[in-house]
């Protein structure tokens, strides 16, 4: 079990690439100028040495030294001594989510899917303008998909639906499957996915593999009914947030989130400071009183962290 993670961890990291990679005792340290956790944590493949306590220090000098916030993506291949030792760190648990995988059915193709080997036939733009992300999230994504080095496939059904494919050594890893609000619960999603799957399979893969946040039910039974079974979990720990970084809504008219928002704290990272625009700004000050979990949950309905948080056919899958 522990071959087959560390190969799918492996196949991950080169379909997510991180601008810069370090190595450590046996752990991998992604650096990618703070765009989205997957390209910007540290993830154990191999034993340490190091004991525990030394092992996270040396990882959060190694972050410090980037300008960057330490995270940890926690996996099976983890001491879990580790995880224990960030906890008694005041490092808080997020993001628990599955590593699910399908073997690939090159008969499983849409007609009506538009794919290229490039993000910049018009998918990068097109997806970009679909989830209303912020505007500097284009240079970010542009900055890591140019950075793939396997053979990938952008795929869309026009501004309905988008889907990526990366394939190397006999494996496809589906990622940023976005269904346009309005055009949920309409298959759209599905087609993506099975298109992506054939695809692999036409260029050597035997096994399709994506990722998921645990709790989402919707999600996961539509990759269930495409074959997928989940075979890992993983979660992320974060340090602890200062009070400094914490908005605190007045509840006064104004066109600022925080403003907009009556008493409604939220910790700010890069969920809010990479996702959410004008628009989900309102949408947002309408749902009163909530928490930084909370908020996230409704990812799906405010269209926001579409990057860690995607729609599928009303749902939301985690890709983080």
């Amino acid at each position: 079990m522990e071959e087959t993670i560390r190969t799918l961890e492996q196949r991950a990291f080169a379909a997510w690439p991180a601008l810069r990679t370090q190595h450590h005792d046996g752990w991998v340290l992604r650096f990618a100028d703070g765009f989205t956790k997957r390209a910007n944590s540290a993830n154990a493949l191999d034993a340490s040495r190091e004991a525990p306590e030394t092992l996270v220090a040396n990882i959060e000098a190694a972050y410090a030294a980037q300008g960057l916030p330490p995270i940890f993506r926690i996996t099976p291949l983890a001491d879990p001594a580790i995880d224990a030792t960030l906890a008694t760190r005041d490092y808080r648990q997020q993001d628990h989510s599955l590593v699910m995988t399908a073997p690939t059915d090159a008969r499983c193709r849409a007609p009506s899917i538009q794919a290229a080997p490039t993000p910049h036939a018009g998918w990068l733009d097109a997806f970009i303008a679909t989830a209303e992300a912020a505007p500097q999230t284009h240079a970010k994504l542009a900055a890591v998909l140019d950075a793939l080095v396997p053979q990938a496939s952008f795929a869309r059904i026009g501004s309905a639906a988008f889907g990526m494919g990366v394939a190397q050594d006999g494996f496809v890893g589906i990622f940023e499957v976005l269904s346009a609000p309005g055009q949920r619960r309409q298959g759209h999603a599905r087609r993506i996915v099975e298109h992506l799957m054939a695809w692999g399979a036409d260029n050597g893969a035997h096994t399709a593999y994506l990722q998921v946040v645990a709790n989402n039910a919707p999600a996961i039974a539509l990759y269930r009914s495409l074959g997928f079974v989940p075979v890992y979990g993983y979660h992320y720990r974060l340090p602890a947030k200062k009070s400094g970084r914490r908005l605190v809504a007045d509840g006064r008219k104004s066109k600022s989130l925080s403003k907009k928002t009556a008493c409604l704290s939220l910790e700010v990272d890069d969920f809010l400071q990479h996702f959410v625009g004008g628009r989900d700004q309102a949408r947002v000050g309408r749902v009163g009183t909530l928490g930084y979990d909370h908020l996230r949950k409704l990812g799906a309905d405010i269209d926001v962290g579409v990057f860690e948080r995607v729609g599928i056919d009303g749902a939301s899958s985690t890709l983080l």
